[in-house]
């Protein structure tokens, strides 16, 4: 397994952080993206990011729960700078460790914002592409809104299957409702 280790400043590292997870709150799906290039850490979350100065190896990108991203600026350690170290799906720094989700290519995130309901993600992944949206929001914001897409499509399909509709008309159409507004927003800018 791959070790990863990247140095960098406790304070900014901290406060990048705090920038990241602003309105992260309760049961959240969104994520914290860390990426790493040029000499600069990205900390990145659903609204806010910051970089920082950072040095050593890193994969192209790690995504940490946003709630344990949140609680991890309290729990740095003293000194700085200190080191991140990323291996067996873990991040670990000084005496504890998160799970993370980790990439060996960084997709360019796509903006999406806090709270996003269902509809906003689907628009996100037809007009970014997945590895963009997950790279941004995580798979658990993904899969929820798929299952919301899910049940509505279901909801449909019990008031229109006495007409002949099939579960998969209503499926088409919500995919191609989508396809459309995305290609309608392209066409205004």
């Amino acid at each position: 397994m791959s070790r990863f280790e990247l140095s960098v400043d406790r304070a900014a590292f901290s406060k990048a952080l705090k920038t990241a997870t602003t309105g992260i709150r309760g049961k959240s799906p969104f994520k914290v993206r860390l990426h790493f290039g040029e000499g600069l850490l990205f900390v990145s979350g659903p609204g806010a990011g910051a970089d920082i100065d950072a040095s050593g190896h890193w994969p192209g990108a790690v995504l940490i729960d946003g709630l344990a991203a949140k609680g991890l600026a309290a729990r740095l350690p003293e000194i700085s700078p200190f080191v991140l170290v990323i291996e067996d799906r873990r991040l670990k720094i000084g005496g504890f460790g998160i799970s993370v989700e980790a990439m060996d290519i960084a997709p360019k995130s796509a903006d999406i914002v806090l709270g996003a309901g269902a509809h906003a993600v689907l628009l996100a992944v037809q007009r970014h592409g997945e590895p963009a949206v997950l790279a941004s929001i995580g798979d658990a914001a993904v899969e929820k809104a798929r299952r919301e897409a899910y049940q509505a499509v279901n909801m449909a399909f019990s008031y229109l299957r006495d007409f002949g509709v099939r579960r998969q008309d209503v499926e088409l159409c919500l995919e191609a409702s989508i396809r459309r507004q995305v290609v309608a927003e392209r066409d205004r800018d």
